[in-house]
Formats: C-alpha cells, structure tokens, sequence
C-alpha cells in the first residue's frame, strides 16, 4: 500500500471533508525545524486558532511514525514541537523513506502541497515560499517547492519567497512553468508589489493585484488546471519598517553561508540561514516570522471561506440531473475542459470521497425500495460509491454477526397531544437494530481498508417476492436499505411460522422524549440454532459476534460451535435487560460440557464480552450471576488467577479512581472466568481492558515488552499469575497474565447523537480484529469510530470508511 494512500485524517478533517467546510493546510517544519521551543508550539496553536476566527478549519500535515496525518492533536503539536527523535524535514522525496522507516517529520512547503493535494484541500497557508537559490547557475539549487507548485491545483497564501532567494529567477520560473502569482491584500488598496518576507516590497512586480474574494475567484476559474496559485500578502504594515533592518542580516548571513570554510548544502541552507538572521536580529527576525505567518493565514482562511461560498453557488446552477462535479475538477474553464482531473489522479479520488458523502443520499433512498417518504438512515446512505461491495457475494466473510435487524417506526407530536385523537406530526421509517447497525459499521471501516474482507448479518427478515403482505413489506424494506449500503444480505433467514421481522415502534412527544413503544423481536427470540448453522458453515469467520437479542439457547449453541472450532467469539450485551442471556447461556453450557469441569479455566466460554458500565453492573448484579457464582467451576478459574491484596491494590494505585470507587475494574475483572477479554465502555471516561492471557499470546493484546509492566502514569496493572502450584504449568509458554489497561476517551470534536456510538465502537472493533490488529490499537480505532458517529446524527457515521487506512498501519 502507497505511503500516499495511507492518509490518516484527524476526526475534524473527516467532517470538514464530508460536510464540505473551507479547510487551510498548514506546513510543520515551523514546529520540528522553523521556530525554537517552545514558541514553535504556541505559534502552530496560535495559527490554529486564528484560521477557526475566520470560520475555516486549520489541518497541520506531518509524518508520524511513518504515517502520514493531515490535522493533528494538540498533543501530537506538542510531541513535534520537542524535536524528539531527530526529525526528518519531509518534502515529497523523503515521504515514502519516511513512511518504509516508520520515521517522524516535518512537511515542507512542497511535502505539505503534495499531502494536501492528495487530501483534496485546495488552501494551503505558510510562511514564505522557497525559490531559486543565489548562485543557483552553479549549484543547481532550486526549491522543490516551485516544482510542487507548477504540477498541484493547490492555493499557497505566502508572503512571497523568502528575502535569503533570488527573487528575479524565482519570479521567473513560476511564469515559465504557469503558476499564477498575485498579490492579495484590501481591495480598496492594490498593490502589485511582490513581497520578500520580511520586507513587502522586493523591488519587483506582480500583474495581479486581489481582495481575498477575487483570489477565490481565480480558484474557481482555474478549475481543471493541474498548476497552482501563489497568492502573495505583503507583512502586516508594522513589521515593514524593521524588514529593511532584518535584510540586511539576511545579506550577511547568506555571505556567511557562501563562505568557504562553511560546508552548508542543500536543505540544511534554510534552517541555517534563519537561525543566523535570528541570531543577528536578537530575535527581531522571528518576531517578524510570526506576525507575517498568522497574517497568511488570516487570508488563507478568507480566500478558502469566500471559495466554497462561491464553488456551491456555482454548483446549484451547474448541476444537471444527478450528475457531480469533483470539488476540483468540475468543467470551469469551458473550452480547456480536456485539462480537468482524470478520474484516476488522487487529488480528484479525495473530492469524489467528500461530495459523494454530501450528495448522493436522494439516488441511495431511491434504490432503497422504502415508500411514502420513509426515511431508511437516508444521511447514512452516503456511501462511496467506487469502494462498494455486492450485497451478495458467495465469497466467505470473515466477520459473522448473529443480531437484530429490525425496522424503526418513530413517531412525534408536532405539539402537545389529545388523548383518545389522531394528531399532527412526523413518521420516520428507519432500518435498525444492533446486529444491523454493527454489520454496518464493520463493512464501512472494512471497505475503507479495500483487501476484500466483509461481514454478515445473520437475522430473521422474513418475505417473500409478492411483496402483497405486512411481512413483504418490511422484509423487502430492510433487504432494500441495506443492499443501497452495499451491506451482505446472504445471512439473512426466514423467520420461524407465524413471526414477522422485527419491528420496534416508538412515540415521542413534541420535544422528542420517548413516551412509550413497542418492540416486535417474536422472530429472534424464537429464531432456531439450525437456521443460524446454515449459514455458518458456508464461512470460515475470523469471528463471530452475538448481540444480546439471541436467545440464551442460540448463544450457548454458537458458542459452542465457535469454541469446537477455535473460532474467537464477542458478546455485545446489547441492553440492561438482555445483558445476562450470555449468563444463562453459560449456565445451559457448563451442564452439557463435561469438558468444563475437568479444565474449568483453559477456555473460558467467550473471547470478548464488550458491556458499557450498566450492562457490567446489570450482569455481575443479576441472579444469573449469583448462579454462576454457585458453581465450583466458577470458582476454581477465578482462584486459579491469584488476584490477591497486592493485585486490588495495585488497581487502587494506578487506575483514574472512578474505576475502582465505583468498582468497575472489580465487576470487570469477575467475569475473567467467563471470557478472555472484558472490553468496558465507560463513555467520557474512555475504556476499561481487563484480559487473561498467556505470555505467547501478550502479542494479541498489545502489552508487551516495555508495555509489560504495571505503571500508575499509563494507567496499567500488569498481574503475572502465580503457576507454581499446579503441577502442569512449570513451561515458560504457560506463563499467564492478567492485565488492566485504561484507554482515554477520544472526545469528539461536536456531539449531536449518542444513539448508535457503542454499536459503531464494536463493529469497528470487529473489522479491526479480523485484520489481526492488537486489541488496544482496535480499541484505539473502535474509539475513532464512535466519536465519528456522536458527531453524526445517524446510527452509524457513514464517515468510518475513512478509518480503514488504519488497519493497514
């Protein structure tokens, strides 16, 4: 896979992209190579903040472990800002070393151009520009950020090419390889004055002078041209005075560089050349440095603001049917439309992905069979549609999911209602149901990551082809809903006689709080294992995933199936109510499995089990429980751990303290003899693993090596189980551990639902696992999935595509 294609987008980016907000890129050699700590730091947020003043959303582009990033965290701007680890200076030759060598960087001006282009963001604001460097006529030195510019469709707000250049040849070169250059300032006030950084005037002339509007102009006009725009805004006027100054510390500094005993060659001249004008100025140059970089970036923000105002009002008038333009390769030029974007050029693949997400919900609702204006999760209808997979396929899934697929009927009052009357308001038809929203999930990450990996949904949807009944209907409903989402249809049943497919049907008041409802799971409930079989053994699953709207009889029996077969299962408890089936499925287990009380604590009944805090209180509270608990087989795994006074205070020690005052880490830890793994969705206070393993398989988790200690600052609690009593455990292979590891919430950057966020986490959780991820790195990205779907007002965020890159890191 391409260093390219392995694009990671912060959750920020994910959304401007899809909503299709004004983004300004920014470089981030200003942090690792630019500015001295920690001003470098307080400048990238400055930046940041400056850009958001506007109303565009800023995306500093960096290499990372060698993954490529556009948007960064603040503490990724923090951990770049220390310098740490010797970081690279990346332009567009060293991405792919950087990528291979797992390497972390800085983007220059023609690394970040490259990112951003591929990116599909069309604004990019930085300092200054590098050019054809003095005496370039023997040295050959000429900045890859011209080349970059000449072949990317990309804006770059600057102010002009830095004073340490040759203006003339750089001015030169643009012309002759076609890059647009123009001054951009007031329009009350023109000026075609090119600027040299620190000075706004280098004695030469540009043939255009913009307002911010105008230049956005120019973007929309030069739509299918493979070249870029420089648009160049001249120091804010207070600054100008001290530029002439500071120029003069840039000639002698050049002559420094230029002398002979002085060996400075190739990209090390920049970075040399500022540190010396800096040292010359007493810092006066750096002052100047960052007046001038936020006041680029100010103006980078109005041009990117005014452009996607301009580039929608063109739309509406240039949309034909139901045709779409690229956000960068629509036919603006007319007569030079045979210059626009080949499909195939990554900068166009970028736009197709964001304005398919914004435009294609009325086709997907259209194939979608519903009638009478039913909504079927019409936003998460917005699929990508050259990444789809066939809803039917005989190729074997590698993810199983055994749950709900159900119809959502919810109705709401337009005001306070009548009892005993018909009243005004709205019905929406939605598709619905754990099992369904988690297959959802698992396909969007796994289209996202390509390679051909799919899931199915096993449930009762029930109708035959007449489409004359009730059954009909629904059945050719939820069959039509999720063939438009490209999701596998092949898993779906026949429900048992005199069943429909299940429908929930819900009443609101006029505020949107539930009044009442009514929930038709008939066909789950009485769904045999037999029909569940069939399906089954035409997979060779990776994994297998119950929700909790099985039946106690068909969990214990797919458990089964999975555990003769050594195929990892996840429970997903589903509700407070339905959490405890798997503990009655249990309960059936330990009494047909003669095998359970001769090894009570080798093979626990599940591979994960994922409540969210509730539902681990609901179970390990319930009579269930306390019957499980009864048992000697319970009892002997959970001893065999040695979970002794040292281990729960070692949970007290390093563990954030809800976790332990509200005893989430000990309920947790109870259940360890009836599942590997307890993944626990504790909200805004993150995650809670708690796992037993052996030490060759520490691997699968991701605590390891370093990792494999008890540490109060990682919030860790690392228990190797005391084996020297048992006769058969004396091999290093059957070392065994238990481990608790706190994950942080990823907070999202708006919350508009919570409805959905958990079923997200555990079918990303499912795809991450089915492409043999650590379990903490797919809780990493479970977690990105949820926190894409609170900000989504739909069940499943049709955003989780985007994380799929991620499972090839």
């Amino acid at each position: 896979m391409s260093s390219i294609s392995r694009l990671k987008y912060s959750a920020e980016i994910v959304d401007a992209l899809a909503t299709r907000k004004p983004i300004v890129a920014l470089e981030s050699t200003i942090l690792t190579h630019g500015l001295p700590t920690p001003l470098n730091y307080t400048t990238a947020t400055r930046l940041e903040a400056v850009i958001r003043e506007q109303g565009a959303v800023p995306a500093h582009i960096a290499v990372i472990d060698g993954c490529p990033r556009v948007g960064l965290s603040d503490s990724q701007l923090s951990h770049l800002s220390l310098h740490s680890g010797n970081p690279l200076k990346i332009s567009r030759r060293d991405i792919a070393p950087a990528a291979a060598l797992h390497r972390t960087g800085g983007t220059t001006v023609a690394g970040t151009i490259t990112l951003a282009a591929h990116a599909g963001i069309k604004h990019f604001a930085t300092g200054g520009i590098g050019g054809v460097h003095r005496n370039a006529q023997s040295t050959w030195d000429v900045s890859a950020d011209l080349i970059e510019l000449s072949r990317s469709p990309t804006h770059v707000i600057c102010a002009g090419a830095k004073s340490i250049l040759d203006t003339p040849l750089t001015l030169e070169y643009l012309e002759t390889h076609g890059v647009t250059v123009a001054s951009v300032g007031e329009a009350a006030q023109p000026n075609y004055n090119f600027p040299a950084f620190y000075s706004p005037n280098s004695g030469h002339h540009v043939q255009y002078s913009l307002s911010p509007l105008q230049a956005a102009q120019v973007g929309i006009a030069s739509q299918g041209l493979q070249s870029g725009a420089l648009f160049c805004a001249p120091i804010p006027p207070q600054y100008a005075e001290q530029g002439s100054r500071i120029q003069i510390a840039v000639e002698r500094a050049v002559q420094e560089s230029q002398h002979a005993n002085n060996n400075i060659l190739g990209k090390d001249i920049t970075p040399w050349l500022l540190n010396r004008i800096a040292q010359l100025t007493d810092n006066n140059s750096i002052h100047s440095n960052i007046a001038l970089v936020e006041n680029n970036a100010r103006i980078g923000a109005q041009i990117a603001v005014h452009y996607h105002r301009l580039l929608e009002d063109k739309e509406k008038d240039d949309r034909v049917g139901e045709k779409m333009y690229p956000v960068g390769g629509s036919s603006g030029l007319g007569a030079l439309s045979g210059l626009s974007d080949a499909p195939s050029t990554p900068q166009t693949q970028a736009n197709v992905r964001a304005r398919a997400i914004a435009e294609t919900e009325a086709a997907m609702i259209a194939k979608s069979g519903v009638k009478v204006g039913a909504k079927v999760n019409a936003n998460a209808q917005k699929d990508i549609p050259h990444t789809h997979t066939p809803s039917h396929t005989s190729a074997p899934a590698d993810i199983v999911i055994i749950g709900a697929a159900a119809i959502d009927v919810t109705a709401q009052y337009d005001s306070k209602s009548e009892p005993h009357s018909t009243s005004p308001g709205r019905v929406t038809v939605s598709a619905g149901g754990v099992g369904r929203n988690i297959a959802e999930a698992a396909g969007r990450v796994l289209r996202g990551a390509a390679g051909g990996k799919s899931a199915i949904l096993i449930a009762p949807v029930g109708g035959s082809n007449t489409n004359t009944s009730t059954a009909d209907l629904l059945a050719n409903s939820l069959r039509s809903s999720a063939a438009a989402l490209h999701m596998r249809t092949d898993g779906f049943v026949d429900p048992p006689h005199n069943t429909l497919t299940p429908v929930v049907n819900l009443l609101l008041d006029n505020e949107g709080e539930l009044r009442e409802g009514v929930a038709s799971f008939d066909a789950l409930d009485q769904m045999p294992f037999s029909e569940v079989e069939k399906v089954l053994e035409k997979h060779s699953p990776h994994i297998i995933a119950l929700d909790g709207n099985v039946s106690a009889g068909v969990v214990r029996h797919v458990l089964s199936y999975a555990r003769a077969r050594a195929i990892p299962t996840l429970y997903e408890p589903t509700s407070v109510a339905k959490s405890v089936r798997v503990l009655e499925a249990w309960e059936m287990w330990e009494e047909a499995d003669s095998q359970l009380q001769s090894q009570p604590h080798s093979q626990p009944l599940l591979t994960h089990v994922t409540p969210n805090t509730h539902e681990l209180r609901a179970m390990t509270q319930s009579t269930s429980f306390a019957r499980v608990r009864e048992s000697s087989a319970y009892w002997e795994a959970l001893n065999a751990l040695r979970l002794y006074q040292p281990f729960r205070d070692a949970l007290e020690r390093c563990l954030p303290r809800p976790f332990t005052q509200d005893g989430i880490a000990q309920m947790a830890v109870m259940l360890l003899p009836l599942t590997k793994h307890v993944v626990v969705k504790c909200g805004a206070k993150g995650v809670l693993l708690v796992s037993h393993v052996r030490e060759d398989e520490l691997g699968e988790v991701g605590i390891d090596g370093a990792l494999l200690s008890t540490s109060k600052k990682d919030a860790r609690v690392v228990h190797r189980v005391d084996t020297t009593s048992n006769a058969d455990s004396n091999t290093h292979a059957d070392a065994q551990y238990v481990l608790v590891q706190h994950l942080p919430p990823h907070t999202p950057d708006r919350l508009v639902n919570t409805t959905g966020a958990g079923d997200s986490f555990v079918g990303a959780l499912l795809a991450a696992l089915a492409h043999h991820q650590p379990l903490t790195k797919a809780i990493h990205l479970a977690q990105d999935a949820a926190s894409l779907t609170l900000g989504s007002k739909d069940s499943v965020s049709a955003r989780l595509h985007y994380l799929g890159d991620d499972l090839h890191l």
